[in-house]
């Protein structure tokens, strides 16, 4: 019934909402609100810039490296090991040879670190098997099952880092079927 009043009144089952939109089309900014607009974008951009002041010394202070020249920021707390991989202590930053930074979850980080391991033992190559066993080795009791119920439902080891978005970036095929290694 209402909405029957509503169409009768003006066409339209929302009235109000059409005259408002009607009213709007023969509005137009008058120089006040353009300046008015324009006052506060500058004091935007004012603030702004005196947060970027406040924020820089904050950020040298936690140790993490600026962005300059569009080069991708690496934290400081990923060094260079032995082996010539970079990455932070819990391996759950790493940076591959082209120089990208990746933030890996806690079970493809055990995967990292046990191919690290790996290599510093001479062990280039490891098949999906040797890694888990090993990165089970190296893992905390809740990581380890998690690792162990990787095996029993296996999935390829490319699939797995493909989704990591480290396939052939930091892990790649080895010379041997089933075999991988670290790109470094």
């Amino acid at each position: 019934m209402r909405q029957n009043q509503d169409q009768r009144n003006n066409g339209s089952i929302y009235p109000s909402l059409a005259s408002e939109a009607s009213a709007m089309q023969h509005v137009t900014p008058s120089t006040t609100h353009v300046d008015q607009l324009n006052s506060q974008i500058h004091d935007l951009a004012l603030r702004l810039d005196k947060l970027e002041t406040v924020i820089a010394p904050i950020v040298a202070k936690m140790g993490m490296a600026t962005i300059a020249d569009g080069a991708q920021a690496v934290p400081a707390f990923v060094t260079q090991d032995t082996t010539g991989l970079w990455h932070s202590l819990d391996y759950r930053v790493c940076k591959d040879s082209a120089g990208t930074v990746h933030n890996l979850t806690e079970e493809v980080a055990k995967l990292i670190e046990a191919f690290n391991q790996c290599l510093k033992e001479g062990i280039t190559e490891l098949s999906y098997g040797s890694l888990l066993d090993k990165a089970k080795l190296i893992s905390e009791p809740s990581l380890a099952k998690a690792l162990d119920f990787k095996r029993k439902y296996p999935q390829r080891l490319d699939q797995l880092l493909r989704r990591a978005k480290i396939w052939q970036s930091l892990v790649g095929s080895g010379t041997k079927k089933g075999c991988y290694r670290l790109i470094l």
